[in-house]
């Protein structure tokens, strides 16, 4: 770990998890419940938790903490990039499956 990468995390960690965030942890079925992510980004494991039970902007997070639209980011550690993965797949096709129109599929693809 360089002593700028180092910095970051020390950054990072300057914010504690929230008991709420602790307690979300804890629920989480231990194959999807993220290790590194709140070990090194508490603050976003604190936003998810607030966000959680609101489909869209739970989803619209995930997004903007995956997909670098700045360009000025060094991006997440391969092992929080999996686990980021690991939540977004479980919300979307476990927790809060996205429903799909089977009509308005058909019809996007006439116009």
């Amino acid at each position: 770990m360089t002593q700028e990468t180092s910095g970051k995390y020390a950054k990072q960690n300057a914010i504690d998890l929230s008991p709420a965030a602790s307690a979300w942890l804890t629920s989480l079925h231990e194959k999807v419940r993220p290790k590194h992510l709140p070990e090194q980004y508490p603050r976003i494991v604190n936003r998810m938790v607030e966000l959680w039970q609101q489909p869209d902007l739970m989803r619209t997070y995930f997004e903007e903490i995956m997909v670098n639209t700045r360009g000025n980011r060094a991006g997440f550690p391969a092992e929080v990039v999996v686990e980021l993965g690991s939540l977004k797949h479980h919300y979307n096709r476990v927790l809060f499956p996205i429903k799909i129109d089977v009509w308005e599929k058909i019809w996007s693809k006439i116009d």
